[in-house]
């Protein structure tokens, strides 16, 4: 249990997400695309879809990644 007394989710993963200007984007598209139309909600893959689920249900969530350069500390 943490501080809040919520149920906690672990996500392991939910930091690779799709990219404007990622090597897939440009590989599908052949060049950058413009995202800023976008909800950044809309831009997580499955595993932040997962997380945000979680979130809604009242779960106090972690999200980690499976790849240390991914992690971004705040």
């Amino acid at each position: 249990m943490n501080s809040t007394h919520k149920p906690v989710a672990v996500v392991i993963g939910a930091t690779s997400k799709w990219q404007s200007d990622g090597r897939n984007t440009k590989l599908a598209h052949g060049q950058e695309l413009d995202d800023s139309d976008l909800p950044v909600g809309v831009r997580w893959g499955v595993g932040g879809a997962i997380a945000q689920k979680f979130a809604q249900e009242g779960f106090f969530v972690v999200l980690t990644t499976r790849t240390t350069s991914n992690a971004h500390y705040a």
